[in-house]
């Protein structure tokens, strides 16, 4: 079973079973940093403070200047298909950019005679001069784009599986995984087959490479339920469409199974979220060694933390907004997120404050009492999250699963 980090003096409901993260009180602090934008869908961070970021439906990269407030588009794009789940989708700032400028890009271009599909494209952009490294094939759904860096300034990229879920289970073929290179477009050794890194993905929308320990983080949309959180590792296949969290898929018939997955081929996800409902996750970023990552559907941002001595990850809400979240980024000891219509920052408790972060587990008689009191009064995290949604169809946001 799951353990839940718990905040001081608070005790927590384990619905570990059911794979539902629990709302949290932690002392986490969120400010507005930038208001009045559209849908921020990728952000980007620059060692100085400057924030960047490409917005849907729009054809062009911001920063912004945290000092004076002002604004600079620095990046045009033109013949951009923003129709769905196409679009400037992907930014990534090279570990140098304060030197060099240099930055990339993933977005996709129009075809007048493909209106369901067109070509995503991945860029390098140095000094106002563009070099594609790489185009792929788009779809109206499932195109990736998230950008990432390793610690030696090599690429991570993530596909989507363009509707298409047989393609994800083959190594060669770059959609349904997440890709590695060099700055310059070359593959690196580290891949099993042209790109692919990784393989057996519906659709990545969220990365995060964690530098302290090495290791690559990656938040996987499903169909409908059973959302995934995942630890990348070389070579490995997380078994799309043949699984879905930790049970088989009927990918022919769009139809979520209950038998386990068991197959000893495919690597299982370190969260899923959840078994009847789906939480559409987006960005995600390291902090301090955990795992933050965002939610479209519920307009949270969850922590995952691994046990030290069972190597179990645990998983609360530190974050509860009304609009849907669409990227987190780590910086200077907070973390920055993007939701739909702001840029805010999400400040953690000191730890030796009375109310900063504790790992302690309720106790049996603990759970049964706060379980007794939840049901009473109503309190579940299932009738909040669909609740958040109806809100967001109601403004007209989009649908309950995001960005699938």
């Amino acid at each position: 079973m799951r353990r839940l980090l718990l905040p001081a003096g608070l005790a927590v409901l384990a619905l570990a079973a059911a794979g539902l993260a629990q709302p949290s009180d932690e002392g986490f602090e969120a400010e507005t940093v930038v208001d009045d934008l559209g849908a921020p869908v990728d952000l980007a961070i620059a060692p100085a403070g400057d924030l960047w970021w490409n917005a849907i439906g729009e054809s062009h990269v911001v920063r912004h200047d945290p000092d004076t407030g002002e604004q600079e588009i620095v990046l045009e794009t033109e013949a951009i298909h923003t129709h769905a789940e196409r679009g400037l989708v992907g930014l990534a700032l090279d570990p140098d950019v304060a030197d060099n400028g240099m930055f990339y890009v993933f977005y996709t271009l129009e075809d007048p005679n493909d209106p369901e599909g067109g070509t995503n494209v991945l860029e390098r952009v140095e000094d106002g001069e563009r070099t594609r490294l790489l185009t792929l094939p788009a779809h109206v759904n499932h195109n990736g784009g998230r950008i990432v860096f390793d610690d030696e300034g090599r690429l991570f990229v993530s596909t989507g599986d363009n509707q298409d879920p047989v393609r994800a289970q083959r190594p060669e073929d770059p959609l349904g995984s997440i890709l590695h290179m060099h700055p310059n477009g070359t593959p690196t050794d580290e891949t099993i087959a042209n790109y692919s890194y990784s393989v057996g993905h519906r659709n990545v929308f969220g990365l995060a490479y964690d530098e302290a320990n090495d290791r690559l983080f990656a938040t996987e949309n499903s169909n409908e339920e059973r959302d995934e959180v995942n630890l990348i590792e070389a070579g490995h296949n997380y078994g799309w469409p043949e699984c879905q969290g930790h049970h088989r898929y009927d990918a022919a018939n769009y139809t979520a199974l209950e038998a386990s997955c068991t197959d000893p081929s495919y690597t299982d996800p370190i969260g899923v979220f959840y078994d009847n409902d789906t939480s559409a996750p987006t960005g995600a970023a390291v902090l301090e060694g955990d795992l933050y990552w965002g939610s479209f559907n519920e307009g949270t941002i969850h922590r995952l933390t691994q046990d030290p001595e069972t190597g179990d990850w645990n998983d609360n809400v530190v974050y509860d907004g009304e609009a849907s979240v669409f990227d987190v980024e780590a910086h200077g000891g907070s973390i920055y997120y993007a939701e739909r219509g702001a840029i805010g920052r999400l400040d953690p408790p000191d730890p030796a404050s009375p109310g900063g972060l504790v790992s302690e587990v309720p106790t049996p008689g603990a759970l049964a009492a706060l379980a007794f009191t939840l049901s009473a009064l109503g309190l579940t995290t299932a009738k909040r999250s669909a609740g958040r949604r109806w809100r967001q169809q109601k403004k007209g946001g989009p649908g309950p699963k995001g960005p699938a």
